[in-house]
């Protein structure tokens, strides 16, 4: 009876909602790419305090920040900032984003178009999936101290400035002039590298982070962002059915039956929607 009772609950959706998932999928951190500039990361920071925001593009080699002010997120007003960044340290080959405006609008694919750049989406409300934003924290507190100092200061992850490797010859600031030296350069990447699949294995080795193993057809609840209350559900009570994934996995598109609501989420904002044990072939063979 006990065993029962525990199975009833256990595939209950209505107590499904309000139970969160126990593990987290395995990190995969992205790769060091060869050259600086080849790959940046780009977010928004704000609303500042005058309700402008920051785009912000960070470097994934270097760790190298770059940022403008704008006025409006919106696509006529980011898109300009990038174009200003990207005429002052080059054209990256690809830009990893967020998928939510203005990177997934049309006027985006068309600026990556005419700039011959790859966009590489990462998931939605997921932030841990976007590099720039472990850059997020301490730019709060470098917006209020000289902006330099965060470029010239040595990175945990390199032990050089980030302005050393992307400026190979130093800059001529008012800071001491730091030189990256190819062998440096090199031994960096390698340093970098070993760190990152040090901490994958730590991390994953974790009895929380398990992978998760959907399909396309399976149905499945999508974690409530909109929760604003104790109260509320963790999930929210109609299911979604998975229609698309893409190679990596991190990206599982959604499609709400009836509404035809589609969204993109992490598997981390996903769970298998469970109902209760359908006993009609058990009554039928009492029968």
């Amino acid at each position: 009876m006990d065993k029962k009772v525990a199975e009833f609950v256990k595939s209950c959706s209505d107590c499904n909602v309000f139970v969160d998932k126990k593990t987290k999928e395995p990190i995969k951190p992205h790769r060091v790419p060869e050259k600086c500039w080849e790959t940046v990361a780009v977010d928004l920071f704000g609303p500042m305090p005058s309700s402008k925001h920051v785009v912000v593009v960070q470097d994934l080699a270097s760790r190298y920040p770059a940022a403008k002010l704008v006025t409006s997120t919106k696509a006529d007003k980011v898109i300009p900032a990038l174009t200003e960044i990207y005429e002052t340290y080059g054209n990256p080959d690809v830009q990893i984003s967020d998928n939510g405006p203005p990177f997934n609008s049309s006027q985006m694919q068309n600026f990556a178009k005419t700039k011959d750049i790859k966009l590489q989406k990462s998931p939605p409300l997921h932030p841990s999936s976007n590099p720039v934003e472990t850059f997020m924290r301490p730019l709060g507190k470098a917006m209020k101290v000289n902006w330099a100092s965060q470029r010239q200061t040595p990175h945990l992850a390199t032990n050089l400035p980030p302005a050393a490797m992307i400026f190979r010859h130093g800059q001529r600031l008012d800071f001491p002039r730091r030189h990256a030296t190819d062998e440096e350069m090199s031994r960096v990447r390698e340093a970098d590298q070993k760190k990152k699949m040090e901490n994958e294995s730590k991390v994953n080795g974790s009895k929380y982070r398990k992978k998760s193993h959907f399909i396309i057809g399976d149905n499945v609840l999508i974690r409530n962002y909109n929760k604003s209350r104790k109260f509320d559900t963790l999930f929210l009570q109609e299911a979604f059915k998975i229609i698309d994934m893409n190679r990596e996995g991190n990206i599982v598109t959604v499609q709400q039956e009836g509404s035809g609501l589609t969204l993109c989420r992490h598997p981390d904002d996903l769970k298998p929607s469970k109902s209760r044990p359908d006993n009609r072939e058990e009554k039928q063979e009492c029968m």
